[in-house]
């Protein structure tokens, strides 16, 4: 029987049961592809409709089954950007947690404001880098610190183990030794301190005698020199050579 193709329209034969419409694969994944878009697709859901852009009022194209979903509200990533930092910010974000507080700076006392996350977590105790590095500079433990690194601290040192014959004065073990402060030389500084803050840190510190009195220091071992911090950071000791 002849039968004419649906799509390129050329007779060909074929039999009567088949009712054949197209004269090759070919045409017929043709009609396919061309009935199987848009409408006339089993997925079709309404195609694209328009909306406009909730920023800057361009009209633009979205599928209709974003629009069911609640999408489908900015034209571009920008925009959408543009209205999250609008509505993500101060108490509208999920995870708000009070805003910025006002506390004192712990150093020169003036007010400024901080971040409660920060705040509680206890940074920002200080309003600048410059009352932070003064804090540092005119603490007690940094004074200290650069007290034992100076050569006049060192000579100290120095003095203290050849008077001691290099020799633990508790044990009297002659290696892994140090040099114990009598008196804390943090309680040293602490008399000093605002002197070292008026005058400056070299003019006191190198003529300060209580600093460099030779009968203040003592040689201990490592373990020794624990033990006596930790009955009370030698509270027992009084001038070298006594029996401990």
């Amino acid at each position: 029987m002849t039968y004419k193709c649906k799509v390129c329209g050329i007779t060909f034969q074929a039999d009567i049961c088949a009712k054949r419409k197209y004269c090759s694969l070919k045409c017929y994944y043709i009609d396919k592809k061309e009935t199987s878009k848009g409408e006339y697709s089993p997925f079709w859901k309404g195609g694209k409709v328009k909306r406009i852009c909730q920023v800057c009022g361009k009209e633009f194209k979205v599928k209709s089954y974003t629009v069911k979903k609640g999408l489908g509200l900015f034209c571009s990533g920008k925009c959408r950007a543009v209205m999250q930092s609008k509505n993500r910010r101060g108490d509208k974000i999920w995870n708000w947690g009070g805003g910025p507080i006002v506390t004192k700076c712990l150093f020169c006392g003036k007010e400024f404001t901080v971040s409660r996350g920060n705040h509680n977590a206890g940074k920002n105790k200080y309003c600048s880098m410059s009352c932070n590095g003064e804090r540092k500079i005119n603490g007690n433990f940094k004074i200290s610190t650069r007290i034992r690194d100076i050569v006049k601290g060192n000579k100290w040192r120095k003095q203290i183990l050849k008077r001691d014959n290099f020799s633990c004065q508790k044990c009297g073990r002659p290696d892994n030794l140090q040099v114990h402060h009598i008196k804390k030389l943090s309680n040293i500084v602490a008399d000093i301190k605002n002197l070292i803050k008026d005058i400056g840190f070299h003019p006191i510190i190198k003529e300060h005698v209580p600093l460099w009195d030779i009968s203040n220091g003592i040689t201990l071992c490592v373990k020794c020199h624990k033990s006596v911090h930790s009955r009370g950071a030698g509270a027992a000791l009084k001038r070298p050579g006594m029996n401990l």
